[in-house]
């Protein structure tokens, strides 16, 4: 008896199931991240995009008609938690604590307000992965902003929210390479760990973006590298 056409008919059916299953299950991620990107991501993502480009807008006072309120952006994310990932639970649970309980610094608030937008770019960008096809010019955008928002943490960490601001006005001067180049890796570690000596690194690669490697020849505003230099020279100091 001849059983090739019985454990092909079997093996075939089997196959089929499988693809069935792997595709069914596709399917259903796919939807649960169109849904997670209806409830939670589409509802706040223009905002803080918005906040970046208008707090760190070089005329805020005169050009910009439009203000995002960070607290209330900020109390949109918070209450649909439910569909974040951990990075952006942790955020939301340190920005909650930072405006329960004062740090001496003062400054607390901001940078964890600012590492939450960051998490939620970075949620953005996984759901849009989830869901399939994406416009590829969206996920870019979305993924420079992420990173606009990776140095406006850790410049706010290292100099407060004024000079942080005060610099980042300045970043339409960056190369569009500077962006391109800039590890969301290293930002991510940077973030979550501080280390002296790469923090340094990330200054010094900035000074040298405004100073050498600008889109203007004459390189960046000199109160800007002073800044820089300030903290270099009391990183070197405090290393005699």
């Amino acid at each position: 008896m001849n059983l090739l056409p019985l454990y092909s008919a079997f093996f075939g059916a089997l196959a089929g199931q499988v693809f069935s299953h792997y595709f069914t299950k596709r399917r259903d991620k796919q939807k649960e991240a169109r849904e997670t990107y209806q409830k939670f991501i589409y509802p706040s993502l223009n905002d803080v995009i918005l906040y970046f480009e208008t707090e760190t807008h070089f005329r805020k006072g005169h050009d910009v008609e439009r203000t995002i309120d960070s607290e209330t952006l900020t109390s949109k994310i918070s209450e649909n938690i439910i569909f974040g990932n951990s990075n952006l639970i942790n955020a939301i649970f340190n920005y909650n604590s930072s405006i329960t309980f004062f740090d001496g610094r003062g400054y607390s608030k901001d940078v964890n307000m600012l590492s939450m937008y960051f998490w939620f770019l970075d949620y953005s960008i996984e759901t849009f992965k989830r869901m399939g096809k994406i416009d590829k010019k969206i996920k870019k955008s979305v993924q420079l902003t992420q990173k606009k928002y990776g140095v406006w943490v850790l410049l706010t960490d290292l100099f407060g929210i004024d000079e942080a601001i005060e610099i980042l006005k300045y970043h339409w001067m960056w190369k569009d390479s500077y962006l391109d180049k800039l590890s969301l890796r290293k930002l991510k570690t940077l973030m979550k760990k501080y280390n002296s000596t790469e923090i340094k690194e990330f200054i010094i690669e900035m000074k040298y973006v405004f100073e050498k490697d600008s889109k203007f020849d004459d390189g960046g505003p000199e109160h800007i590298i002073q800044i820089f230099e300030t903290y270099l020279r009391e990183v070197e100091g405090d290393k005699l």
